[in-house]
């Protein structure tokens, strides 16, 4: 997510996934930014290391929790751009045989 061209790092992976499950559905595939967004902004991995048993690792944790905003907010700012690349790449690489 930091680099410029992370959508397009993503959807390589995306297209790569989808090639090798080609029964997946289009719509699947075109959710799972919203799906990853979700997750992003919900998991509470950490939360009881942080607060109820901080240990030699805080400064990792709280790193990744950073590295998390970071990745909830870039997603969140270019959602429609992200949908749009998804839906393509859903329609467009191997659609599943009938």
């Amino acid at each position: 997510m930091h680099a410029p061209d992370w959508i397009a790092s993503g959807l390589t992976l995306v297209t790569a996934y989808r090639e090798a499950n080609p029964h997946l559905p289009a719509a699947d595939v075109t959710a799972c930014a919203r799906v990853a967004l979700i997750q992003l902004a919900v998991s509470l991995y950490g939360v009881k290391e942080h607060y109820l048993a901080p240990g030699l690792d805080q400064g990792d944790l709280d790193q990744f929790w950073l590295l998390r905003h970071h990745a909830a907010s870039a997603l969140l700012d270019r959602l429609d751009e992200v949908e749009a690349a998804l839906a393509h790449a859903a329609h467009t690489s191997n659609p599943p045989s009938r």
